[in-house]
Formats: C-alpha cells, sequence, structure tokens
C-alpha cells in the first residue's frame, strides 16, 4: 500500500508539471502572435510605406493569425474531447480525393520550405471508399502532416495508406529530426511534447498527436510512430 501512495504521488506531481509546462507554453503560444499582430498593425500606420513594405507586414500579421486560429481550434478540440462532446458523423468517404485535397492544401508550405511531398494511395478511386468520418479523417493526417513539415528542414515526407485485410494502415513518413526511444510511449499524451522548455525551436502547443489518437480510436484504429533520432519518423494508424 505504502508502494502505491508513493507511485500515486509521484504520479500526480508528474501530471502537475506537465499541466505547469503546457500552461506556460500556451501563454507562450498566444503572447507570440499577438505581439506581432499588434506590432504590425502599429507599422502599418506608419506614413510613407512603401508598398512592398506594406504588403510584407500585411502577411506577417495574416501568418501570426493563422498561427493564433491553429491554437484556438487545438484548444477547441481537445476540450470536446476531455468533455466527451466530439460527435462522429459517419459518411460515405472517398479516401483517395482527401489526400488528394491534402496534398495540394501543402504544396505552398512544402515548397517555401524546399521540401517534397509524395502522396500515395493504396487502392483505385473507385474501391477506396469507405465508411468513417471524413473530417475525423482530414484533421488526423493533417496534424501528422503538420508536424512532419514541422520537424523536416530536408528531404521528403511520405503519405498515403494500404489496404490490410479489413482496415486500411495510413502512413505520414519524414526525414525530420526524429523522436527519442524515451519519448515514443508518452508522444501522444496530453501535455507532451519532446521539448517543454520555453527556448525550444518549434512553435505549437503539443495538443495535434493527442487530438488524432483520440480521434483515431473514436473511429475504431489504433496509432503508433517508429522513430529514429536524426533520422525521420512514421507515424501510422489504422481505420476500419
Amino acid at each position: 500500500m505504502l508502494a502505491e501512495l508513493i507511485a500515486a504521488k509521484e504520479h500526480a506531481e508528474e501530471s502537475d508539471r506537465l499541466k505547469s509546462a503546457f500552461l506556460a507554453n500556451i501563454s507562450h503560444e498566444i503572447r507570440t502572435p499577438m505581439n506581432g499582430i499588434l506590432g504590425f498593425s502599429a507599422l502599418l500606420k506608419e506614413a510613407y510605406l512603401s508598398g512592398e513594405e506594406q504588403a510584407e507586414y500585411v502577411d506577417l500579421i495574416e501568418q501570426s493569425g493563422l498561427r493564433m486560429l491553429n491554437l484556438i481550434n487545438d484548444l477547441i478540440d481537445i476540450s470536446r474531447i476531455e468533455a466527451g462532446e466530439t460527435k462522429l458523423q459517419i459518411t460515405p468517404t472517398p479516401v483517395n480525393k482527401v489526400l488528394r485535397d491534402l496534398q495540394a492544401f501543402f504544396i505552398p508550405a512544402i515548397s517555401k520550405k524546399k521540401l517534397q511531398l509524395h502522396c500515395a494511395p493504396g487502392l483505385p478511386d473507385t474501391e477506396s471508399i469507405i465508411e468513417t468520418d471524413s473530417g475525423k479523417l482530414a484533421q488526423i493526417l493533417t496534424n501528422l502532416i503538420q508536424n512532419a513539415l514541422k520537424f523536416t528542414r530536408t528531404g521528403t515526407i511520405d503519405f498515403g495508406y494500404t489496404k490490410q485485410g479489413f482496415t486500411l494502415e495510413f502512413y505520414v513518413t519524414d526525414s525530420g529530426i526524429g523522436i527519442p526511444d524515451s519519448m515514443q510511449q508518452t508522444i501522444f499524451d496530453r501535455f507532451r511534447q519532446v521539448d517543454n522548455t520555453l527556448t525550444r525551436n518549434h512553435e505549437g502547443s503539443g495538443l495535434g498527436l493527442s487530438i488524432s489518437k483520440a480521434y483515431v480510436t473514436m473511429l475504431g484504429g489504433t496509432i503508433h510512430v517508429k522513430s529514429r533520432e536524426c533520422t525521420g519518423s512514421t507515424f501510422s494508424f489504422t481505420l476500419p
């Protein structure tokens, strides 16, 4: 009983530490784009700005706004998941179209980082229609591709699926920085990031993977990661 009490105390302390780090990071993630929006909005009031400068400031304001919107969406999603209010909308879903739409969506960001994005549907269009929640599927893949894009400096990102019996196995593979062995079992947990410090090199709330895992589980599948540091990662998940 004493051992159980000690373990429970340590678990509670770890949860508190993770939540404190999460809240600190969220505050940082909110403050940074807000400072960008307010700062460049003030600069736009300056007289004698060139057209190029105005366009640059507007672009930076838009980027900060999108960063803020992504954070708010993640917080809303995780709140709904925690409250058990997330509903599934199961419809006939053309998987290949979902993949092609995502490829088109990410091409500008991929080109900006001078990476390559490869999409590999595992079935012909006529055989790739499954009963699932198309919005949740698209969001799972979006989260995984965004992660790959964030942590990949050079090389390629591949995504697609294969048919395994009565399931489809989706994957997103990158040539990025990889994940330490010690973090691969906990990377899907809420409040977990490989780097929880305020001085980390990559922005984000760290909620994308926990949201993805929750959606995969709701849809009747499982999600896994295989990774080696400095080599890359492969995230895979199954759907019936």
